[in-house]
Formats: C-alpha cells, structure tokens, sequence
C-alpha cells in the first residue's frame, strides 16, 4: 500500500465519526444518499446512483464512476479496503479542484534516486564538495517541490551526462493519487457497508 493510500485510510474513521446516513432515495440502483455529522459540511458528502453510474460529491470533492449497472456491487467490500488504480480508470468526470493525481516531490526524489543507484553505483568525485552518490542525488533534487523545478532538475541532470532523455519519464512515475481522491473511495466502500447494514437490520 503507498504511504499517502495507508495515510488516508488511518485518518478516514476520525473524519466520518459520528457520521449517519440519510436515505434520501432508494429505488433498486437509484440512490441518493447523505452522509453526515449532524448535518455539519464537515466531510459531508453524497452518493447518488443511477444504472451504470455513482456520483460521490460534498466537502472532498466530486467524482463520477461508470462501469456497471449497480455500482454498488462494483465498490463493494467486506472490510474498509480499496482498489486506487483499478477504480480511478473507471472514473468518468471530476471537479476541478479534486483531481486524481498530483505530482509528488518526494516519489520524484525517490525514483531518481533509484536511478542513480542503477547506473552510477560507484559514483565519486574528491575534487569537488560531491564525494558520493547522495550527495549527487542531493545536489540535484534537494529544492524540488513543484513539476517546473522537477524538469529543470532532469534537464540538468542530463546537461551534465548523468542521464539521457529518457530521464523525463521519471516525472511520469512521481505522480500520486490525491488525498481527496483516495478519501472519497473510501468513503464510498464505508457507505456501501453502512447502507448494507442498515438494510440488514430492518
């Protein structure tokens, strides 16, 4: 499990304590549900379902999923589990201020690490501040925190002939699903299981 995926799901239960369901609508797979503290827009959030489609929206941010004709079926686990990657190809819209995945300053950081372990292992260099591989590594990532700084790290890299022009695809490789994208999935297997229950116990 990725760090932010693991960090998410730690934090998740704290967010929706306390948390209840109204059920606005519930006609076989059209639903609109609405969940809540009180009715606080605190982590608020909406399900809606309509055959093939569930909409997540509210506080986190709005998404829209598409694959079958229940999609509760789709997003249904037995504990509070999810599937990043597998669900965010079914995602079919998203709000502008939510988004799926972000570029993350330290997984860049990581993979050109990596990269440098791989082919310059034995890197060192007595006539210059720079004497091992981290320090290399450090002299060309330590300040990067946007994709701008993180292309301009690569360019130079490869300037300097520690890389060829393939380097660029490790900015590919340093994305991250978003903190509120993850939420939302897990906010969507929580309601699924709560719904299930309350059908249960009536």
């Amino acid at each position: 499990m990725e760090k932010i995926e693991k960090h998410v799901k730690e934090v998740f239960p704290a967010c929706v304590a306390g948390h209840t369901l109204e059920i606005k609508h519930d006609d076989g797979i059209y639903r609109h549900i609405c969940c809540s503290k009180n009715g606080s827009p605190v982590h608020r959030f909406n399900i809606t379902t309509w055959p093939g489609f569930l909409a997540i929206t509210g506080d986190m941010g709005a998404y829209v999923f598409e694959r079958t004709e229940d999609m509760f079926k789709f997003f249904r686990r037995d504990d509070l589990s999810i599937n990043a990657g597998y669900w965010a190809e079914k995602c079919a819209a998203v709000d502008n201020r939510s988004g799926i995945q972000e570029f993350s300053d330290d997984s860049f950081c990581a993979a050109v690490a990596e990269y440098m372990a791989e082919y310059h292992p034995d890197f060192t260099d007595e006539d210059d501040d720079i004497n091992c591989l981290e320090d290399l590594v450090k002299k060309y990532t330590s300040g990067v925190g946007s994709l701008y700084e993180a292309e301009k790290a690569l360019t130079e890299m490869i300037d300097d002939g520690f890389m060829d022009s393939e380097g660029y695809s490790l900015i590919r490789s340093s994305y991250e699903y978003t903190y509120r994208f993850l939420w939302c999935l897990f906010a969507i297997v929580w309601t699924i299981q709560k719904y299930d229950q309350i059908n249960k116990d009536s």
